[in-house]
């Protein structure tokens, strides 16, 4: 298995199991101050690992990332409100079909070589992301906007812990987020756009498999189904 390979599954999951923290946190605290404290400690996290690594600086570099890390934040608002509304064993796959789909268009229209079969498990990924996002049958909520982000959950909605030890997990979350973030930018370097844009928005593999041991949401068979392909994909990435 190559490195990119490697770095992009362990992202893959890091990353996931940062939602999945960051997702209890905001049922419990608000999405403004969950995001805040797990942006914070992340950008700690990333900045301590800049002390370990070379590379150079120059001002495009700094100009998209500044651009990238904006779109971050108010991407990651977004989805933490998400995840505080509704069960993330759906929304979280929902989400990262979208964010997979984008780079493999790009591999493709810039001509990024690959083989048949890199593209057919690339495709089959895709297949598991989609399939990983549908639900079991559960009760629809509706909730606002505002409550969802400026507004802490209801008494009755929210998860059976302390503020305290929702702070904690929103700083594990951010540790995770940051290392998860090292690691996709490492692949990148090391490895091809699409593939490791694919093994990274399996992430949800995480949140999902977390979602159904800590709170008890039901997977359907589509979404086991899903879980299966998803294995298949990432093994075939590895040998080919």
């Amino acid at each position: 298995m190559s490195i990119a390979l490697a770095l992009s599954l362990i992202a893959s999951l890091t990353y996931g199991t940062s939602d999945f923290f960051a997702g209890l946190a905001s049922r419990r605290l608000n999405v403004l101050h969950a995001t805040a404290g797990t942006y914070l400690v992340a950008t700690v996290a990333v900045g301590v690992g800049l002390l370990y690594v070379g590379g150079t600086w120059s001002a495009d570099a700094a100009w998209l990332g500044a651009l990238a890390g904006l779109l971050a934040v108010v991407g990651f608002v977004a989805f933490y409100a998400a995840l505080a509304i509704g069960p993330m064993s759906l929304l979280s796959p929902a989400i990262a079909l979208l964010g997979g789909i984008v780079p493999v268009v790009v591999s493709a229209v810039t001509g990024q070589t690959l083989g048949a079969i890199q593209w057919l498990a690339i495709t089959v990924a895709v297949i598991a992301t989609v399939l990983i996002s549908v639900p079991s049958q559960r009760s629809s909520e509706r909730v606002t906007v505002r409550a969802a982000v400026f507004e802490p959950p209801p008494a009755a909605a929210r998860q059976g812990f302390s503020s305290r030890r929702a702070w904690i997990l929103a700083m594990v979350a951010g540790l995770l987020l940051g290392v998860s973030n090292s690691l996709i930018t490492i692949a990148l370097h090391e490895g091809n756009l699409a593939v490791v844009s694919v093994l990274v928005s399996l992430y949800p593999l995480a949140t999902v498999v977390l979602a159904a041991i800590v709170l008890r949401e039901r997977l359907s068979a589509l979404q086991v189904t899903g879980i299966a392909l998803a294995i298949v994909a990432s093994v075939v990435l590895a040998l080919g």
